[in-house]
């Protein structure tokens, strides 16, 4: 095949990343039907019992079902279109009467307009939260809590006494989505059986994407305080803010939330960030973005390790102004202006183009300004970052999923083809590659997915937990397995691969499992994450709770009701690791070696 030969280690991970940006694009769960409901709601009558809630901007009517209430599409700032297109996210626009938000509203733009999901389903008026509230005597249920509510499946419940002001008000789970920073959307994931199960308010967030999202131009820098993108401090200017507008927006949401989750009966000082994917990579750019201190105070690193790096100013920069010579704005002086001018769908196939293999992630946040000063490691380093506990872990065969631009199940990658791709990428470890990856010690296409996920995934993941607990951190690992799998991606290897735990911590509330076992990882599973929401910690139950765990129904049987395995908190003298897979939860010690990571950290 030809291969370039890339002489770094830092190359070799960049242009491995190109193959799993690629992936990462299309590999997204398909969403819902998705409604326009930014007209009015007249007040006539719904499907369902509506719940009414005042919050910033006016009022919002929501859907009652028999977990809870959800309500879809509520704006958590101005929309970003025509000339507040790549500024900072600007207050709400008040609406009259009653706005109708029992229905899912636009993802932020991407895709193409005729792929019959999210791209045909995508606006660049975008910039919504959903959110989920479990059952309780003030919005319907009939026993102050979610227990006697289970879902149209009898599936799990939830655990009373959730509430850490001992007020009734709830902890916040603030969750963000993946997609390679280009795709994705928080209508993919149903959070209301996680809210009824957990007793917690989960609230999903749509922020821009792609090139509308972390676009980068010196024309952006310069705008300055008129446009939102940077401002002053003691009459001297602030460095420019362009390339973090995805960031600025999850920041402005995490704000909505301060100031209007009470309504929902929801805590504004107990939020916990967590993510997937590049939803994770997200969570690690807040945890060192100055305006998002104070906003959460817990984070979940899912699948999207904190050391993957984030693109320089200058670099950025760069992408940002070929861009915009391809969209005919080649005057760096009013570049900005004139692609505000254009229809956003021509912005974004020009965006396309400037993905390759040496710049996987164009399109991805951006250091170097006011919101992202630094990357995570350099903040910790100068003691600048969110100092909260965190969970952090990964999949056990991330990398599974991402074989497919090279092969197929059938087999057609030889071992020389397999070594002649990883000497591509890492000519300069090359022999202890091979040496921890011999050919014959998996299939071909298996031996790839393992370096694939060691490489990329889970020792890049232990580096960041280290270096967490390192700061004084609470850090607790996991590792997520489940063997056997069928794939989800054709033409892929079967196991757990990347995004893989979401089907059992955010289960769509009519989830069928396969067998106890399965329906026991998900209570188990939801009670850690909650357990840590609410405490900050997955092993210490909230007070008041009614028993040792979550989950007290699921298709008619009750579940155990000790509590699950101790969760060891990770310390610089032993850094454990949870294993989580059906039956057999435990805690180890070994994931570095197992995943040859003495190879990618040096």
């Amino acid at each position: 095949m030809g291969p370039v030969r890339i002489r770094s280690m830092t190359s070799g991970v960049v242009s491995l990343l190109f193959v799993v940006a690629l992936c990462l694009t299309v590999t997204s769960c398909s969403a819902d039907s998705t409604h326009d409901d930014r007209e009015q709601d007249g007040g006539g009558s719904t499907r369902t019992s509506p719940t009414v809630v005042s919050v910033t901007g006016g009022t919002v009517r929501g859907a009652h079902t028999a977990l809870g209430t959800s309500f879809y599409g509520i704006p958590y700032a101005a929309p970003p279109v025509g000339d507040q297109r790549w500024r900072s996210p600007q207050p709400v626009v008040p609406w009259p009467g009653i706005r109708n938000a029992t229905k899912k509203a636009h993802p932020c733009l991407q895709g193409s307009p005729d792929d019959g999901g999210l791209g045909e389903q995508s606006d660049e008026d975008c910039l919504f939260v959903n959110v989920h509230v479990p059952a309780t005597e003030t919005n319907g249920g009939t026993d102050g809590g979610p227990t006697g509510s289970p879902g149209p499946n009898g599936d799990i419940g939830g655990e009373a006494g959730n509430d850490r002001a001992g007020d009734g008000r709830l902890p916040v789970m603030f969750w963000i989505h993946g997609g390679g920073f280009v795709g994705g959307s928080a209508n993919e994931y149903d959070g209301s059986l996680l809210a009824a199960a957990g007793r917690v308010i989960v609230v999903s967030v749509e922020y821009r994407l792609g090139i509308l999202g972390y676009l980068a131009l010196p024309s952006l820098n310069a705008e300055g305080g008129q446009s939102g993108n940077s401002q002053s401090e003691n009459g001297r200017p602030q460095p420019g803010d362009s390339g973090t507008y995805a960031v600025q927006d999850i920041t402005a949401a995490l704000r909505w939330v301060r100031d209007n989750i009470a309504a929902f009966h929801g805590d504004p000082g107990n939020v916990t960030v967590f993510g997937e994917s590049a939803g994770a990579i997200s969570t690690c750019a807040l945890l060192a973005s100055p305006p998002a201190a104070g906003l959460f105070h817990r984070a979940i690193v899912q699948s999207g390790p904190c050391s993957w790096p984030f693109l320089a100013m200058p670099d950025a920069e760069r992408t940002g102004t070929d861009a915009a010579r391809r969209l005919g704005c080649a005057d760096p002086a009013r570049a900005a202006a004139c692609m505000r001018a254009l229809p956003a769908r021509d912005v974004l196939a020009a965006a396309d183009q400037q993905t390759d293999i040496l710049n996987p992630f164009p399109w991805a946040p951006v250091t170097g300004g006011r919101t992202l000063p630094a990357p995570l490691s350099t903040a910790i380093a100068t003691g600048t970052f969110a100092k909260v506990p965190v969970i952090i872990g990964t999949v056990k065969d991330e990398g599974r999923i991402f074989t497919e631009p090279w092969s197929d199940r059938a087999g057609r990658l030889t071992d020389q083809q397999v070594n002649e791709i990883l000497d591509q990428h890492f000519h300069d470890r090359i022999g202890a590659v091979l040496r921890d990856y011999p050919p014959g010690s998996a299939p071909p296409t298996e031996r790839l997915a393992r370096v694939i996920t060691d490489a990329l995934f889970t020792c890049p993941s232990v580096t960041s937990a280290s270096m967490l607990t390192r700061a004084g951190v609470s850090v607790f690992s996991y590792e997520f397995d489940l063997p056997g799998s069928a794939p989800y991606v054709p033409d892929t290897l079967p196991g757990a691969s990347h995004g893989w735990e979401l089907g059992y911590l955010i289960p769509d509330a009519d989830r069928q499992w396969p067998g106890k076992a399965h329906r026991e990882l998900s209570a188990t599973m939801i009670t850690y994450w909650t357990r840590f929401a609410a405490t900050g910690n997955p092993n210490t139950p909230p007070a008041g709770a009614a028993d040792g765990r979550n989950g007290v129904g699921a298709a008619g049987r009750t579940l155990p009701t000790t509590s699950p395995p101790t969760w060891p908190v990770r310390t610089t003298e032993q850094a454990q690791t949870l294993t989580i897979t059906p039956g057999d939860i435990h805690p180890i010690s070994t994931l570095a070696d197992d995943h040859h990571c003495a190879t990618w950290q040096r």
